[in-house]
């Protein structure tokens, strides 16, 4: 909720949240990254300088994926998201790894089409429910 205030006398809310967070021994991921990124941006002035900072601090255990990406570069001028992304794959490059448990797409080796997948029955989206019955 902090991350889409305006204006951003929230960025001093979001801040005390993640020290909070951090004195619990609660590691932040790339959803607490992307929000805290997002608070920095609506800040007035913007706060690129604590972006940054955060970015470093927190690359590496969090992931680099394209929430993140899109983020920092809303966060910090476009040409140093671009450095800082650069940075962390080569200095931090733990941060590319995905999580355990999670496949990307393509994967796993085969689709799901036909094997009773998540979207099976799905009438919105085109999934093989029953024979066009509709409620």
């Amino acid at each position: 909720a902090c991350a889409n205030a305006r204006p951003a006398p929230r960025f001093a809310d979001a801040m005390g949240l993640l020290d909070r967070m951090l004195e619990a021994d609660l590691a932040p991921d790339e959803y607490t990254l992307v929000a805290l990124l997002k608070c920095c941006a609506n800040a007035r002035p913007k706060r690129s300088d604590i972006a940054e900072k955060l970015f470093k601090a927190f690359i590496g255990p969090v992931r680099l994926n394209e929430h993140v990406r899109r983020q920092l570069g809303v966060a910090v001028p476009r040409d140093r998201a671009s450095a800082l992304c650069d940075w962390a794959t080569s200095e931090r490059p733990e941060c590319l790894v995905p999580r355990r448990g999670v496949q990307r797409r393509g994967e796993s080796g085969g689709s799901n089409r036909g094997r009773g997948g998540p979207n099976r029955g799905d009438r919105r989206r085109g999934g093989g429910g029953r024979g066009g019955a509709t409620r």
